[in-house]
């Protein structure tokens, strides 16, 4: 895989992260077969900042954002238009759910409500990315 790939982390993505899911997103549409395994141990230290809601929500625009520039990088116009699409109707509708969310979340339903402000920043992050806006993280 190596030898086909000779630069598998693009470095479009190194200020922002998202070069291992362009790559292996890259792996999947040439057709090879990832596994996943409940045998793998990883150590992972989170710092305090990690825990914060404003971290969660970059971190999940990021997400979105790194998708979009990954199309955009493999030059795949249908899907761009599709995710975009797709991402302007869910912020819509996740904003008018927003408000009846949050009462909800008041009185007991935090995990909708977390939901939907994801979905939000997710959608927002795609959108800023194929617009060329690249959200970077690590710089």
């Amino acid at each position: 895989i190596f030898k086909k790939y000779n630069c598998p982390f693009n470095k479009n993505f190194e200020y922002s992260g998202g070069s291992d899911s362009h790559f292996f997103r890259g792996l999947y549409n040439d057709k090879y077969i990832i596994k996943w395994t409940n045998d793998a141990i990883v150590y992972e230290t989170i710092s305090d900042e990690r825990l914060s809601i404003r971290w969660n929500l970059l971190r999940i625009f990021r997400v979105g954002n790194c998708y979009a520039i990954s199309l955009k990088i493999n030059k795949d116009y249908k899907k761009i238009i599709e995710k975009f699409f797709k991402a302007t109707i869910s912020i819509l509708v996740a904003s008018v759910i927003i408000i009846p969310a949050t009462v909800l979340f008041i009185l007991r339903y935090k995990k909708l409500f977390i939901r939907r402000i994801r979905r939000i920043s997710k959608s927002f992050g795609f959108i800023c990315g194929v617009l060329g806006y690249q959200y970077l993280e690590y710089k």
